[in-house]
C-alpha cells in the first residue's frame, strides 16, 4: 500500500486491476471506508473532476433521505382532481396546444 501526503490529507493509493469487461472491485478496506457492503443493492457515484482527480460516493439510502425536506407551511392532502387536470394540461402543453381557455 503506498501513502502519499496531497492538499493536506493522507490519501491511500492501491493497485486495482481491471478485467478484460472492464470492471474493477473495491477492496474490503475501501468498501469498510464507504460504508459499502458487498452484494447489497446499495451503489456508488463516481465523479471525474476537471483536475483528473476521481472521487467515490456511496449513494444515500432512503432511510438516509426521510426527513431531509422540510416544508414552512402545512400541507393538506391533494386533490385529484386538480392533479390530473394539471397532468393533462402539462401534456397538452408539451405538444404545443395553448391550455388557456378562449373567451
Amino acid at each position: 500500500m503506498n501513502m502519499a501526503e496531497r492538499a493536506g490529507r493522507l490519501m491511500e493509493f492501491r493497485r486495482i486491476p481491471v478485467s478484460s469487461q472492464g470492471q474493477v472491485t473495491l477492496p474490503k478496506a475501501i468498501r469498510e471506508r464507504l460504508g459499502v457492503t458487498a452484494g447489497g443493492t446499495q451503489r456508488i457515484t463516481i465523479f471525474v473532476k476537471s483536475d483528473g482527480i476521481i472521487v467515490i460516493e456511496p449513494e444515500p439510502t432512503v432511510n438516509e433521505l426521510f426527513g431531509i425536506l422540510k416544508t414552512t407551511t402545512p400541507t393538506s392532502p391533494a386533490n385529484i382532481r386538480e392533479l390530473r387536470g394539471a397532468m393533462v394540461n402539462e401534456r397538452i402543453q408539451g405538444r404545443g396546444y395553448d391550455t388557456k381557455e378562449q373567451d
